[in-house]
């Protein structure tokens, strides 16, 4: 059951708004927190799109995040395999977050933000997660796409 939007008193400094009207209840520094700097950005950005002034700027200032990670992650491929195969990433992620994240994943109505989600969340070795943002990529331009204006046909 989908839960309503939290409708809270708007404090910019402690309780922003627009980090806790998404539908799971999951105030976004519960997970962004624990995340990397840059994918917790490229998150926080998403979360909030459409609670700010600028939804299409929100989404690209997370894409340029996303990406910079990704470039940020590619020097692992100078590392042997062998020695990346059990770094772990988001090593505070707890099984609260993971709880927190499955229920954001699944109370998200967009399936490219949900699938965005999953991504960026639920991924545990460093091999996976580059695959994984790459994937998140994909997600996140087709949810952009939506929010480009639309050109007129004369």
């Amino acid at each position: 059951m989908t839960k309503a939007k939290i409708k809270a008193e708007h404090d910019p400094v402690n309780k922003p708004s627009h980090y806790r009207q998404h539908n799971s209840g999951v105030e976004c520094i519960d997970l962004a927190e624990v995340l990397s700097f840059n994918v917790g950005n490229s998150y926080k950005y998403t979360f909030r799109r459409d609670e700010k002034e600028n939804p299409l700027q929100d989404l690209q200032k997370a894409m340029w995040y996303l990406e910079r990670e990704i470039k940020r992650l590619t020097i692992l491929d100078l590392v042997p395999s062998a020695f990346r195969k059990d770094w772990t990433v988001n090593p505070d992620f707890s099984l609260y977050h993971w709880a927190l994240s499955k229920r954001v994943i699944v109370e998200e109505p967009n399936p490219d933000v949900s699938n965005f989600y999953q991504c960026l969340l639920v991924s545990t070795t460093i091999d996976k997660y580059l695959d994984n943002l790459k994937d998140a990529q994909i997600f996140l331009n087709k949810l952009i796409k939506t929010y480009e204006p639309k050109e007129e046909v004369n």
